[in-house]
């Protein structure tokens, strides 16, 4: 992402931001951190990307930007892993977008890129994102008491893992494509 993606995409979240907003993380209060600015947020998103610790994928269904899937958290070295996350404008949800756009990033982070593992953390109450993870198949590793910060509260996650030796043959796209 560049330049003007980053305010395309802004723009998206905004008109989105009530079908976002139960799953968005928030700060907790008396760490003395803040949310970063808009400008603050693409520049240090624009870094990440420069040295391989944040990988954006955007979504885009009929010519116009419907979200994104991005890898963030990339560590390398010994580790070679990531976390997913993703989010998808309202009106496309239920059309099995989001499972075949994570499909394809998964294929490249844990194909091409050289990443060897990749984990996503859900809200159990997140229906919707758990029914992406059953459609794909990725290994649940159990639940994570306490592990984000999202509307006030400290909330469980339940964390969902894939690995190259999982990685289907011919890939989590053509995975999906079977009958």
């Amino acid at each position: 992402m560049r330049g003007r993606d980053h305010e395309d995409m802004l723009r998206l979240r905004v008109a989105n931001q009530e079908w976002l907003t139960p799953w968005e993380a928030t700060m907790p209060p008396n760490t003395g951190q803040s949310l970063p600015t808009v400008s603050q947020f693409c520049r240090q998103s624009d870094q990440q990307v420069g040295r391989g610790l944040l990988a954006p994928f955007s979504i885009w269904v009929d010519g116009e930007l419907a979200g994104e899937v991005n890898a963030y958290a990339v560590s390398w070295q010994s580790l070679c892993s990531g976390m997913l996350g993703y989010w998808l404008r309202a009106e496309d949800a239920g059309r099995g977008i989001m499972p075949a756009s994570i499909a394809l990033a998964t294929d490249y982070l844990l194909g091409e890129s050289g990443l060897h593992r990749l984990e996503v953390n859900i809200m159990p109450h997140n229906d919707a994102s758990l029914r992406v993870m059953e459609k794909l198949g990725w290994r649940c590793e159990g639940r994570r008491a306490d592990y984000m910060y999202i509307q006030g509260k400290w909330q469980d996650h339940l964390s969902f893992a894939t690995t190259v030796e999982e990685l289907p043959a011919g890939g989590w796209t053509e995975f999906l494509s079977r009958p």
